[in-house]
């Protein structure tokens, strides 16, 4: 049975305010700088309607692409492209992290955009994901509380 946990909750907000500045720049930026230069203003409109849609396709992404757990994995989808499936017995430990120093380095994903990741997933054995060969993967869950009880209980189950 597969099990789906959100993470938007937390983010969505920041982004929906990034979203609204970058608004709000587009207008007023695209004023002051046609005053100077048409052909300038509209290069930095363009640039920043591309920021807007960058912004517009990570939400999407974060509420159509939960993490999930089945039998004998986990699968994190951070974005539309990085998606890492982890072998629910190369997990060494599995614990809520939320208010605690944020762990980072070459060999931790860190799977949220911008808020404080609430869950770490430490591996007995190392996971290549990309070029990138990783011991630690972080992440910002709605539900981390849940997300540890499904886990633990699927990891007692094997």
């Amino acid at each position: 049975m597969r099990a789906s946990f959100t993470r938007h909750r937390y983010e969505l907000p920041t982004l929906g305010v990034f979203f609204a500045l970058a608004l709000v720049e587009l207008f007023a930026v695209h004023l002051l700088i046609a005053l100077w230069s048409p052909t300038a203003a509209w290069i930095l409109s363009a640039l920043t309607v591309l920021a807007l849609a960058q912004i517009v396709l990570l939400v999407h992404g974060m509420i159509r692409w939960p993490t999930h757990v089945d039998e004998t994995t986990i699968t994190v989808l951070h974005g539309r492209r990085s998606r890492v499936v982890v072998p629910l017995s190369s997990i060494s430990s599995i614990e809520e992290v939320a208010f605690q120093p944020e762990e980072k380095g070459p060999r931790t994903l860190r799977a949220t955009v911008l808020a404080q990741p609430n869950v770490a997933i430490r591996l007995s054995a190392p996971l290549q994901h990309g070029k990138r060969t990783l011991s630690t993967i972080t992440m910002r869950l709605d539900e981390p509380a849940a997300f540890l009880a499904t886990v633990r209980a699927r990891l007692a189950a094997e």
